[in-house]
């Protein structure tokens, strides 16, 4: 493993790149921590991922996440409950290229494209049988808005939903 640091004549050092030019990577991170509205209903979420960079001079990432939704309702006794519907998603990211040197920069985010189904479901919110069709949007900095699609089935009982998260 190599690293490459700058000492810029104006404030801190930092890296600005690590490993070898052409070679992959791997990289765990928690792509976002975020909420949404889904079904009419205010759900917060937590999306731990995997990502594979197969080259480093093209901006393209593949992911392999894991979406915990959860929801809140009042029982029927009176009590409130937290249910949680979970998705494992296969997504691909595009970066942005450096305006400096033209090679794909890993910490300007552009957009990503994935797809997920149902892994873990509590409560009535999704069929077993859930499917997920998401996007992501880079907003600025580490904010991202994510419109989704939810389905029952394939295409069927579509449910809309937006999400903004907050995360690398």
């Amino acid at each position: 493993m190599a690293f490459g640091m700058v000492q810029p004549t104006t404030g801190e050092p930092r890296f600005s790149r690590t490993g070898l030019v052409k070679s992959p990577y791997i990289s765990l991170h928690l792509t976002g921590i975020g909420i949404g509205l889904i079904r009419n209903q205010w759900v917060p979420s937590l999306n731990p991922s995997l990502e594979f960079v197969p080259s480093r001079l093209r901006g393209v990432g593949y992911s392999v996440s894991y979406l915990a939704n959860f929801f809140f309702t009042d029982g029927s006794d009176g009590h409130f409950r937290t249910q949680r519907n979970d998705f494992l998603t296969l997504g691909i990211s595009l970066y942005k290229r450096s305006e400096a040197h033209g090679k794909p920069d890993f910490n300007r985010f552009r957009a990503g494209f994935s797809v997920g189904f149902i892994t873990h479901r509590s409560g009535n919110f999704f069929a077993d049988n859930a499917i997920r069709l998401g996007g992501e949007i880079a907003l600025g900095g580490l904010v991202k808005l994510q419109p989704e699609l939810y389905m029952n089935g394939f295409f069927r009982q579509v449910f809309p939903g937006m999400r903004v998260s907050f995360g690398l």
